[in-house]
């Protein structure tokens, strides 16, 4: 320690080695306290043989039982602890420097929570010196609005938890708030107990007020959304008010007998209205989803369905423009799933439509497949390719924006508003998924998008409770007169008996004074938005009062808006619609709510009926080419699928080798007529169930007897309506079981058949019919207004040129065929020739024609012969006034 070996120390004084001059005295006095106590300790500097001095702590103990007094002395080298000590108050300065230049609070509590530690951020932060604040509870200083809140957040620190960026507000000493953000953790003693808390506080009193403006921006911002939005919807209801009745005015022109110049005019003004009504609804569309109002659907729906109805609704537009549409439906892809189909519906539309713009020739291919199904949800991917102009590479940035296309020159050709795009984007993300785009100029586009869809277990869709429109009696309650006159003639036609009001105050005394004449209105159909007290007002009157209560009630709106299906739930209307609304979507909602169906919580839309009306594999038997034409149009329209049979025979063997859910019989054909096909295919075992409806134009008493003794359910008497048509088939209609006809059968000639979706009053055939009494002078032979509106009511309005074609080129054989039967004398033959050629003048409402064709019919069929000798004259003059106003309309022998 010292540096001296033993031989250099034994027999020296060792004091005058190691001890230096200055502290020998003090040496002295700690030997002589020695010699008297027997012990003595202290701390002391000694010197090394070289001269160092080092600190050193000195023990030393007198030695018993030793004659002369020795003692016994033991030096400890204290240099390093006073190292280590040097070092721990040098880390101590630099720590206090630290904390205390620290701009952020640092802190410490007691259990009790009263300050024992503050950094001099003290005076920053509360405006007072940490002297003080120290012994003082922190609690003192938090805002009277956190006092709970921190407390309970001091309590969790006790029991052991942190705190990180702790949020509350203190007040300084001139009560100003501060907005502190607090970090602390739990201090332990030595047995791990919790014995208070430390940490930091910083001061974010302008972060605080920053994102204060922040959000007082946003709401600034959404209210001004909110606004704009409400503004749009306003004025949109505004302008399609206006637009329907102009849209229905234009349709009224339609129906009427027109000029051919008269009609392109009209037609073009039908088109310009519905693109301007189109535009509307974009820009409403977009103004709810940036404003975050839009509300999506989650209910069941089939899959393949769904792009398959889509795909036949643009397949019109695809084959004008002589390009090949093409659904391509994996098998991997679920047919039941849930979400918002109306949207999904939406989306599609907007692509495939711009595919088919933008393509001048070659195709456009929708292809639909599974990535993956996890958890109950599969993940469905939408393919939409096709072979047009496409995109340049920098316009692939922007072309999912707002306003805008590819090109200005393509916007002047193709025209559109640019929407459609930044549409579909904001609906594919607002449904869980993502779009993107690949293109090539000159080579085609493809959008592609991928959507979570949940599965549902596959079952079979259930269609609307069967419910009789066939006087209800119905309320309509509308401010505008032909909004009214629209849905009154839209039910009168199915046989309602329909009332009209123009506001909520007139509409609640008709029910009043229904009520009290003890006929109850079965259905009120009310407009949302009325002058005074609007739809959803009145529903809330009715059923506030007891009396009417119960009375089904289903609204209509020109405009919807955020919330107004819920309210519609709330009030319990149980059916909701958005104008403009067809007819055959009108009645079969409508019978939807007559029939029980929204009654529950539910609510009957466009959407609901759409999505689960079942989709049916249908047989057609039937030998006029016109009126396979019509029937098929409209029944794939609405997304059944039809199979054609051109006689009984080939009806018979397509049961046997096909499925089918319901079978649509034409009675007289050739090789096997519709009452032996429906003998035979009962005779079978898949076919004793089957549903087999009449199609004939008979339509007595005596005619349906014998459909039901030949084994058939029901009777459509042709020409029929769409919405007669598709009753009949779905069953949602007044059509009945095969015991309602044969009762219906049974009761005065006069009366309206349940079982005939179309059966007009009619008696037993006479033995001789009269002379058709011929169109009224200048009348035309025949009624396109009529037709073209009953094809437009099933959406099919686009065939009606290809219909007339078809008969304009089969009127001359059916005539001929005519001709030579009555030559031949035979009068079988007469009334098949006759009755053939009468049902297809009917479908394209012929009627002086078809009347004529009639009587000969009849005649034949009395066995008249020379009578029908007499009149075919006047049934072939009329044929040759329909083939002749047919290239009258066209210069081609079919309608424009």
């Amino acid at each position: 320690m010292f540096g001296y070996a033993a031989s250099e120390v034994v027999g020296q004084d060792l004091n005058s080695l190691i001890v230096p001059e200055r502290d020998r005295s003090e040496a002295r006095e700690l030997h002589q306290r020695l010699r008297l106590t027997g012990r003595a300790t202290a701390e002391v500097e000694r010197r090394t043989r070289d001269g160092r001095l080092i600190p050193v702590r000195v023990s030393a103990a007198a030695v018993s039982d030793v004659a002369d007094q020795a003692f016994f002395v033991l030096y400890d080298d204290l240099s390093a602890i006073e190292d280590a000590e040097r070092a721990l108050r040098h880390a101590e300065e630099q720590y206090r420097e630290l904390v205390e230049s620290a701009s952020d609070l640092v802190w410490q509590v007691d259990r009790l929570g009263r300050w024992t530690f503050l950094n001099t951020a003290s005076a920053r932060t509360y405006g007072a010196e940490p002297k003080d604040l120290l012994g003082h509870p922190f609690l003192e200083r938090v805002d009277p609005d956190h006092l709970e809140r921190d407390q309970a957040a001091f309590r969790s620190l006790l029991e052991g938890n942190e705190l990180t960026d702790y949020e509350t507000i203190h007040r300084d000493g001139g009560g100003h708030p501060k907005h502190l953000s607090f970090a602390a953790r739990p201090v332990r003693d030595a047995k791990g107990a919790v014995v208070g808390a430390r940490g930091t506080a910083r001061d974010v009193t302008e972060r605080a007020a920053a994102r204060a403006a922040l959000e007082q921006a946003r709401e600034i911002a959404e209210r001004a959304a909110q606004t704009k939005s409400a503004f749009l919807a306003n004025v949109s209801h505004e302008i399609r008010t206006p637009m329907n009745g102009v849209l229905g005015m234009v349709e009224l022109m339609l129906d009427s007998e027109l000029t051919p110049d008269q009609r392109r005019t009209a037609e073009l003004a039908r088109s310009s209205a519905e693109a301007l009504l189109e535009l509307i609804n974009d820009i409403l569309d977009f103004s709810k989803i940036e404003a975050a109002r839009i509300e999506l659907e989650d209910i069941g729906f089939d899959l393949p369905g769904l792009v398959d109805s889509t795909v036949r609704v643009l397949g019109v537009r695809a084959s004008l423009r002589r390009l090949e549409l093409v659904s391509d439906v994996r098998a991997d892809v679920p047919r039941r799933v849930r979400g918002d189909p109306s949207r999904l519906r939406q989306v599609l539309t907007n692509l495939i439509g711009n595919a088919v713009k933008f393509t001048e020739q070659g195709e456009v291919v929708l292809a639909v497949s599974g990535l993956e199904h996890r958890d109950g949800t599969a993940m469905i991917q939408f393919s939409v390719r096709d072979t047009g102009i496409g995109i340049a590479p920098e316009h692939l940035g922007t072309i999912f924006q707002e306003f805008t296309q590819a090109d200005a020159s393509h916007t002047r050709k193709y025209g559109g508003t640019g929407l459609g795009l930044a549409i579909s984007k904001r609906l594919v993300e607002l449904m869980g998924g993502d779009i993107r785009v690949s293109s090539e100029v000159g080579r085609g586009s493809e959008f592609t998008f991928c959507l979570p869809l949940v599965v549902e277990a596959a079952a079979e869709p259930s269609a609307p409770a069967p419910a009789r429109l066939d006087g209800a009696r119905v309320l309509v309650v509308d401010d505008h007169a032909t909004s009214r006159r629209v849905v009154r003639e839209v039910l009168t036609e199915v046989g309602s008996q329909v009332q009209e009001a123009d506001q909520a105050a007139a509409a609640l005394e008709a029910m009043h004074r229904a009520q009290q004449a003890g006929k109850p209105y079965d259905l009120v159909i009310i407009d949302a938005y009325m002058p005074e007290q609007d739809g959803f007002e009145l529903a809330q009157t009715i059923r506030n009062r007891p009396q009417l209560a119960a009375t089904r009630l289903m609204m209509l709106t020109s405009a919807g808006h955020r919330g107004d299906a819920q309210r519609c739930r709330e009030l319990g209307v149980a059916g909701y619609l958005v104008k403009p609304v067809a007819g055959t979507e009108l009645v079969e909602a409508a019978a939807a709510v007559l029939g029980g169906i929204g009654t529950e919580g539910g609510l009957v839309t466009r959407h609901t009926i759409e999505e689960n009306r079942r989709r049916l594999r249908i047989l057609l038997a039937e030998d006029n080419r016109v009126n396979q034409e019509v029937a098929a149009a409209m029944l794939r329209k609405r997304g059944h699928d039809v199979d054609i049979a051109e006689n009984g025979r080939q009806a018979v063997d397509a049961v046997i080798g096909g499925t089918y859910d319901v079978v649509l019989m034409d009675i007289q054909m050739p090789e096997l007529d519709g009452l032996e096909a429906t003998r035979e295919i009962r005779a079978l075992p898949k076919g004793r169930d089957l549903p087999i409806i009449a199609c004939t134009a008979h339509a007595m008493v005596g005619e349906r007897e014998r459909c039901l003794a030949a084994g058939m359910t029901g009777h459509l008497a042709k020409p029929f309506k769409p919405v007669d048509l598709f009753a009949a088939v779905e069953g949602w209609g007044g059509a009945g079981t095969a015991a309602e006809v044969a009762a219906a059968a049974g009761a005065a000639g006069s009366a309206r058949a349940p079982t005939s979706a179309a059966s007009p009053a009619s008696a037993a055939p006479a033995a001789s019919a009269a002379p058709p009494a011929g169109p009224a002078p200048g009348a035309p032979p025949l009624d396109l207004a009529e037709f073209r509106r009953t094809m437009r009511e099933a959406g099919v309005e686009e065939v009606v040129d290809s219909m007339l074609q078809v008969f304009a080129g089969d009127a001359p054989q059916r005539l001929e065929a005519l001709t030579q039967a009555v030559q031949s004398g035979d009068a079988r033959a007469i009334e098949r020739a006759a009755h053939a050629f009468k049902s297809a003048a009917g479908t394209i409402t012929a009627r002086p024609l078809a009347e004529a064709l009639k009587a000969v019919e009849l005649a034949a069929k009395a066995g008249e012969l020379e009578r029908a000798k007499s009149l075919f004259p006047e049934a072939r003059r009329a044929a040759l006034a329909v083939l002749a106003h047919l290239r009258q309309q066209t210069g081609s022998g079919a309608a424009g």
